[in-house]
């Protein structure tokens, strides 16, 4: 009886050991559901954005779970990959996905978070917030008068020249060019266009009311050769290419003689034909231009669009061979 017992126990054990050990295989063969994550909406850190002004998108992410993998990608009017020259970038963390643009053309552009993930269950999921941004156009370069230095300040991000003069302006140099401007980078100082005949840099003072706004921006455009035969027809360049780039008309043409000197008859009629708006180019020995070189006799030209206005003043730079261009904008 003892040995019948004996053996029942044991058989029953051994049962029971048999039962959990098929439950534990059939627990390791499930495989866990995926979960999709989700995208919030889009918001922007600026109420309104100039033309080739930084801005910052941003949306709320949350993470699937189970996932094989998961990304997070941004798309500017359908394009994925971001071009090197741009600049731009994005990141995800911290339940955060950023696209950080450094400008766009004035216009409408459509923005794209997009998040992708495969499943460890085999799943795929994708889905996307998106956003029409209106770019409108500036006032002069990437800025708006009256807006605050630090808006200026920003607008100059990504200029490495950037600092600040002790009266308080701010100044960058660049190349001096017009044409279609961009002023999204420094790379090449974003400026393409035809440049023939102007200097290959310039100095660009922002100036600031007593309020701190922005009320004037001034070139000084400096040759880096002494070309003589160039001071009048630079001038008349750059009048060209305001009026066609940026809408600008001419208003009023002038001139000044330095205290203590005087024109000949030859200079002063070159000098009236300039003031009449008469004048389409120099004697043939630049004669108006070595008045000009010479420190004699200043050129003055200015010019108006819708909300700007520039004077201009070409004088000699001392060394009696070429002259220097000043351009002072301002909000009209």
């Amino acid at each position: 009886m003892k040995h019948l017992l004996k053996y029942t126990t044991l058989c029953l054990l051994a049962a029971g050991s048999l039962g959990f050990t098929a439950c534990s295989s059939s627990d390791d063969d499930d495989t866990l559901t995926s979960t999709a994550g989700s995208i919030g909406t889009i918001s922007l850190d600026r109420p309104v954005i100039g033309a080739y002004q930084p801005f910052t998108a941003q949306c709320d992410v949350k993470s699937g779970s189970n996932l094989v993998s998961e990304k997070f990608i941004w798309k500017q009017n359908e394009v994925e990959t971001l071009s090197a020259a741009s600049g731009d970038s994005y990141e995800t963390q911290n339940g955060r996905s950023t696209y950080y643009l450094r400008g766009l053309s004035a216009g409408s552009h459509t923005l794209v978070c997009r998040m992708t993930a495969l499943g460890s269950d085999g799943q795929e999921f994708s889905a996307e917030q998106q956003l029409t941004v209106e770019v409108v156009p500036t006032d002069i370069r990437n800025n708006f008068w009256g807006e605050s230095k630090a808006e200026t300040q920003r607008n100059l991000t990504y200029y490495k020249t950037l600092q600040e003069e002790a009266d308080g302006s701010l100044t960058v140099s660049e190349k001096d060019h017009y044409g279609s401007l961009n002023y999204a980078t420094e790379s090449g100082n974003s400026l393409g266009g035809t440049s023939i005949g102007l200097s290959p840099s310039r100095t660009v003072s922002f100036r600031f009311s007593t309020t701190g706004t922005l009320e004037e921006i001034v070139y000084v455009c400096a040759p880096s050769t002494t070309q003589i035969d160039r001071i009048v027809r630079r001038l008349l360049q750059r009048a060209l290419y305001l009026e066609s780039f940026d809408g600008f008309t001419a208003t009023a043409y002038d001139y000044r003689v330095a205290d203590g000197q005087s024109l000949t008859s030859e200079e002063q009629a070159l000098a009236d034909q300039w003031k009449a708006g008469s004048l389409e180019n120099d004697s043939e020995d630049y004669m108006l231009a070595s008045a000009v070189a010479g420190q004699r006799l200043d050129l003055l030209l200015t010019m108006e669009n819708e909300k700007t206005r520039v004077e201009m003043t070409v004088s000699g730079t001392g060394a009696g061979k070429d002259a220097e261009t000043r351009m002072v904008f301002s909000g009209k």
